[in-house]
């Protein structure tokens, strides 16, 4: 989903559907309800919320395991080295949100019967 960087009023809330099928350690991603909100001041920042069950590869076995990720971050869009992304007027939110559910998800995951 492609979004304006401008700031928002209010927060906004949208249903996202994310493809992960060129991922080999997450079988599927629930579709989920994302909070968002845009706010500027030097920067942009954008603020993202969401309670994200992941189905990922069990490290052992390759075996689904369920994971709930509650994603609570903070980016920000500028043309100085702190930002985390170079600004542009439109900006890919299923690609942003992948990125960080890819970054915060466990690196390695067993299954129950393997703890």
């Amino acid at each position: 989903m492609i979004i304006p960087l401008l700031p928002t009023r209010k927060k906004n809330k949208i249903k996202l559907s994310l493809d992960v099928d060129h991922i080999d350690d997450i079988f599927s991603i629930k579709p989920f309800e994302l909070e968002y909100s845009i706010e500027k001041n030097d920067v942009y920042k954008i603020n993202l919320k969401a309670n994200i069950d992941l189905f990922l590869a069990c490290s052992r076995s390759f075996e689904e395991v369920k994971f709930n990720l509650k994603l609570d971050s903070m980016l920000s869009f500028g043309s100085s080295q702190e930002c985390d992304f170079v600004y542009t007027k439109n900006i890919n939110l299923n690609e942003i949100v992948l990125g960080e559910i890819i970054s915060q998800k466990p690196l390695v995951i067993y299954h129950d019967k393997f703890k």
